[in-house]
């Protein structure tokens, strides 16, 4: 029988709006090792929800229920900074920063939260910390010894991104790595 669920996560689309900074931004850390594995610039994103895997009835009634966050106002946000998880002395995540629109993007998040609780594959609660991945360091707990002063300390020229639509997107793991596709669009007014 074959496998009819899908990974599924709700977030923004960023893949236009970061390519001429995240070259930059790489060039701050020395990575010999190949210790990073960067996200693709098509992949840009910023996770509101991760849903994980579920199944297509499931998934039509999530979509008509996202119908409800389109009564959130449309804002800007601004990305600069970079930061971490957990830490730079021990980074699993490397991350861009919300320097402005974080209020707005934790209440449309709250929102989403309380809509996509239901079908979620993982119940347990996260404290949502707006930013955008840019890389994963592999072998999390092995000591990597990697530098990331230069980084922590990156200056780059704001970037204004207009925040108009929310996006459900599927996850797929191929063989050329992992693809995004869109399943649907919440414009916000």
């Amino acid at each position: 029988m074959k496998n009819n669920k899908q990974r599924i996560f709700i977030g923004l689309d960023l893949s236009g709006y970061l390519m001429d900074t995240i070259p930059m931004i790489k060039s701050t850390i020395v990575d010999n090792k190949k210790l990073i594995s960067w996200v693709s610039g098509r992949n840009l994103h910023l996770t509101l929800s991760f849903i994980g895997s579920i199944d297509i009835e499931s998934l039509d009634k999530l979509k008509e229920a996202l119908n409800n966050i389109s009564t959130f106002k449309s804002f800007n946000m601004i990305i600069n900074n970079t930061g971490s998880f957990p830490s730079f002395e021990k980074p699993r995540i490397i991350w861009l920063d919300i320097k402005e629109g974080r209020n707005e993007l934790t209440n449309i998040q709250n929102k989403i939260e309380k809509i996509a609780s239901p079908f979620k594959e993982n119940q347990k609660p996260e404290n949502f910390v707006p930013h955008i991945t840019i890389g994963r360091i592999k072998d999390f707990n092995k000591n990597i010894n990697l530098d990331l002063s230069t980084f922590s300390n990156a200056v780059y020229s704001d970037i204004k991104i207009p925040v108009k639509t929310i996006y459900l997107f599927k996850s797929q793991l191929l063989d050329a790595g992992v693809e995004y596709s869109v399943i649907s669009k919440y414009s916000l007014k």
